[in-house]
């Protein structure tokens, strides 16, 4: 469950990214990402979630960080969403 909650927050963060570049409001923060073409950095935001969850598949609080942290970055990027309102 906690590796499915951490792909669907990584898929949040695509979604909201992409809306934040294609509306001009927001930037990617990432810089080897921001170089990147966007379906590139689709490719990496839903393949290594996937990835990162098999290879933590037994190590659960490490999961429990990585959603911690992926939780707040989607906030923040909603909060982005909303202050451009």
């Amino acid at each position: 469950m906690l590796g499915l909650l951490f792909v669907l927050l990584n898929i949040a963060d695509l979604i909201l990214t992409a809306i934040l570049l294609r509306l001009e409001i927001g930037i990617e923060a990432n810089p080897l990402l921001a170089s990147m073409p966007f379906w590139g950095v689709a490719i990496l935001k839903l393949s290594l979630p996937a990835a990162v969850v098999v290879w933590l598949y037994r190590r659960r609080h490490l999961l429990y960080l990585l959603n911690g942290g992926m939780a707040i970055v989607v906030v923040w990027d909603l909060s982005w969403l909303i202050g451009s309102v």
